[in-house]
């Protein structure tokens, strides 16, 4: 596949997107653009802020302007992440114009334009914040994956066209809102199949869109090779000629999709009269090829020619096509029919989406508000909350919105959001706004009376409902590093919230953050302070509501991790079913059942423990798919429970079935869940399991990928990397190549002294490894001297 290369004038971007976008009489166009201004119209279009921290997501997909993670949330529907390359403050206005087109009523629910399910958080070690939209993701990727395909290989002429008008549909509707896409190429397009088996295309990648109201306004588009019309050029442009290079792009689409260029293979019909074109019989029919007949505008002539000698299309639709293509391919733009309606109207059966033209009589101006979306931005990253307060104090500094950005700040100050509390900056910050003590305590107010802020009617909603996304969630390894100062912070802030407001939901969110934290560092007796309070505030607020026996759940694995197996047993149990009655068989459910499970194993009670997990596997297969993480989690607690017992075959052929099903793959063609750090532990526990049955070599084979792949996600200095070269150390010791595994026991210990401690007790056990491995080699002297060490810091650490 030809490269694909973006270019655009920066000199020219910043009119871009002209922001009398939605109607120069109720939006107001930004006085910057930056952080808060784009929070402001994502606030306002009522655009979900969502608590998933970016870069926790284990693999990335670069494309040229943006990247991409996934996160699987059932069998059949994963959340694609998009992030912008760019981390220049100029990358605001595509970010804008994206969230402008996406968010904008007339094709927010449009059935072929990708749907914003939401923004994330991309959290940067130097404390900067990026959004990230979250779509759901495509079955097959974009077109230009999907035409490559065995999929799309097989389609036909007729199922091709029904993409090419799915494509135009959009187009044609974005157009008649005075939408302009600018940037029309197979990337930006992705292929769904629907519940009845139907492929749909939606156009997705808006940031080089704009929309204008008055016909003299210019915008700015990109270019893509070889999609982009040869009229092209950096200067500004009218929207009549936006839309006739639209056109033109969207036409040279559908020769390539329709009669099979995407595929590189040589079309063999007809091969007399393609010489006329200069495209011999087995030539390879790239983007390359495309890009030269467009320099010798021959594209018009070859669509129709192409189209006159199709035989599988009915002679209206070929006639309508050919008007239409021929019309939109020349080269001069005077010649193109720039009105569609009426040739699609005659393509498709498609009922005519209905368009919005105006948005609700409400303010849309720039005007950022936290207590908007405060309960939202309580359940992010406290960075995000920092990051907000910097902007805001960026803008007051800079003189932008003056008062509405003074007010913001008070806020700030008087209840902690972002800063620590300060009374007297909050009252100066009042002041400048113009606004007094009343309207401070009344926005104050509508934190202590509001019910909780919920997300909107979206999928991201549906999937929180039933209790997949905090699953989904689940999966991805935490990559902020945590640190005293994280726990320093969410204090203050508790502390200084509730100060003010008393006992809300908000605090609940933050006290839970910090119980989060305990339990990261196995502080179990501050872990079960802070969730009991946590559980409290909920069950006083919401009584049974899903957060509340969230909290219980929580407070169930603390307790058990101090081995007090009745309370959490019976914790558990009430959750269990509570979560039975109310919610069925909700991800939820599994999971106390789950838990109840390791409470079970954990008192001696295996054949109640080990039927328990059957028993939910068999539901997760049923309700979330095979696949599934949650799936393979309960697959690989089943195969842990049979090696723990010494049946080592039967866990041997559930570890590779584990494997085998991790084996899934993302819509760019990089393998899912390979880096996935459950994948590494499956390769682990398999290695652990084959060297148990003696099986070195296989045993070796598989370590020495878990040490590699460790190293590369986690780094050398992390404890999981040192275990897996300690257990490729006990491999090869068990082959009787000691001196290999002398160097790794040396390794592992030089890493484990340095993270760990000398009198860690993982250090002691692979000193105790290394000592037996001289004592194999006869060096007796220093094996025992290794020994006397080893059991005098045993007793250090017993003290």
């Amino acid at each position: 596949m030809a490269a694909v290369n973006d270019q655009w004038d920066h000199a020219s971007i910043h009119s871009l997107l002209s922001f009398s976008s939605f109607e120069s009489a109720i939006f107001e166009t930004p006085t910057r653009y930056d952080f808060i201004s784009f929070l402001a119209l994502a606030q306002k279009l009522h655009i979900d802020f969502i608590p998933v921290i970016y870069s926790d997501i284990e693999g990335v997909v670069a494309m040229d302007t943006y990247e991409m993670r996934q996160i699987s949330v059932n069998e059949t529907t994963s959340l694609i992440f998009k992030r912008t390359r760019s981390e220049a403050q100029e990358a605001f206005r595509s970010l804008t114009s994206e969230v402008a087109v996406l968010g904008h009523p007339s094709i927010r629910n449009h059935p072929n334009i990708t749907q914003l399910q939401g923004i994330s958080w991309d959290v940067l070690s130097d404390g900067n914040i990026w959004p990230a939209f979250v779509f759901e993701k495509s079955g097959f990727g974009d077109l230009a994956l999907f035409a490559s395909s065995a999929a799309g290989r097989n389609l036909n002429i007729q199922e091709r066209l029904k993409i090419c008008v799915d494509i135009g549909t959009a187009i044609k509707d974005l157009h008649s809102s005075r939408f302009v896409l600018g940037d029309i190429k197979p990337q930006n397009v992705l292929i769904y199949r629907d519940e009845l088996g139907i492929l749909t295309a939606r156009v997705i990648n808006f940031d080089f869109s704009a929309r204008v109201v008055a016909d003299t306004e210019l915008i700015y588009l990109a270019t893509s090779y070889p999609w982009t019309a040869p009229e092209f050029h950096h200067r500004g442009c009218r929207l009549s000629e936006a839309v006739k290079m639209d056109l033109y792009s969207f036409s040279l689409l559908c020769i390539w999709f329709l009669f099979d260029f995407s595929s590189g293979i040589a079309y063999s019909k007809n091969a007399t009269w393609m010489e006329d074109f200069g495209i011999a019989s087995g030539f390879d029919r790239s983007e390359y090829t495309l890009s030269r007949l467009k320099e010798d505008d021959k594209l018009a002539l070859l669509a129709e020619q192409l189209l006159t000698n199709d035989n599988s299309l009915e002679q209206n639709t070929k006639e309508v096509l050919i008007q239409f293509l021929v019309s939109n391919l020349r080269s001069n733009p005077a010649e193109r029919e720039i009105d569609f309606q009426q040739s699609f109207s005659l393509l498709t059966q498609q009922k005519e989406y209905p368009l919005q033209d105006r948005v609700d009589q409400e303010d849309l101006g720039n005007d950022f508000e936290i207590i908007l979306s405060i309960r939202q931005l309580y359940e992010a990253h406290y960075q995000v909350r920092c990051h907000i307060f910097k902007c805001l104090e960026d803008r007051s500094q800079d003189g932008v919105a003056p008062e509405k950005t003074a007010f913001q700040l008070a806020l700030c100050y008087e209840i902690g959001f972002g800063v620590p509390k300060n009374d007297e900056l909050s009252a100066h910050m009042l002041l400048i706004s113009g606004r007094s003590e009343e309207d401070l305590n009344n926005t104050i107010n509508q934190m202590r009376v509001s019910e909780t802020q919920g997300y909107q009617a979206s999928l991201y909603k549906k999937l929180e409902g039933i209790g997949h996304i905090k699953h989904a969630r689940s999966m991805s390894q935490r990559k902020i590093k945590k640190t005293h100062g994280d726990e320093h912070w969410l204090r203050r802030e508790i502390g200084d919230l509730k100060s003010v407001t008393g006992s809300t939901v908000e605090v609940a969110l933050l006290l839970a953050s910090l119980s989060s934290i305990y339990c990261d560092e196995g502080r179990w007796e501050e872990a079960e302070i802070i969730e009991t309070q946590v559980m409290e505030l909920r069950l006083e607020a919401d009584g049974e509501h899903p957060d509340t026996l969230d909290s219980m759940a929580n407070l169930a694995s603390i307790v058990l991790n101090q081995g007090r197996w009745k309370e959490a047993e019976a914790l558990e149990l009430q959750v269990a079913e509570t979560r039975l009655r109310t919610m069925g068989e909700h991800a939820d459910t599994l999971d106390s059942l789950t838990n109840l499970s390791s409470i079970f194993w954990s008192q001696g009670r295996r054949k109640k423990a080990m039927e328990l997990v059957e028993q939910i596997i068999e539901t997760r297969k049923r309700v979330l798919g095979e696949r599934h993480y949650d799936t393979l989690v309960s697959m690989s607690n089943r195969a842990s429970m049979a090696r723990i017992q010494g049946q080592w075959n039967e866990a041997e052929v559930i570890f590779r079935k584990v494997l085998e099903l991790r084996g899934g793959v993302l819509n760019s063609g990089v393998e899912l869940g390979v880096d996935h750090l459950f994948t590494v532990t499956s390769m682990a526990n398999l290695a652990f399991t084959l060297r148990a049955q003696g099986c070195f070599k296989d045993a070796e084979t598989l370590e020495r990928e878990v040490l590699d792949m460790r190293i590369r996600i986690l780094e050398k200095k992390h404890p999981d990397t040192t275990a897996a070269m300690a257990n490729l150390g006990s491999t090869l010791w068990n082959q009787g190549r000691w001196e290999e595994a002398e160097k790794l026991f040396l390794e592992a210990i030089e890493i484990s002294k340095e993270i760990l401690g000398t009198e860690h007790p993982v250090t002691i056990t692979y000193t105790t490894n290394l000592a037996s491995t001289l004592w194999s080699q006869g060096r007796r002297k220093e094996a025992e001297a290794l020994l006397v060490q080893t059991k005098h810091l045993s007793q250090n650490e017993a003290v």
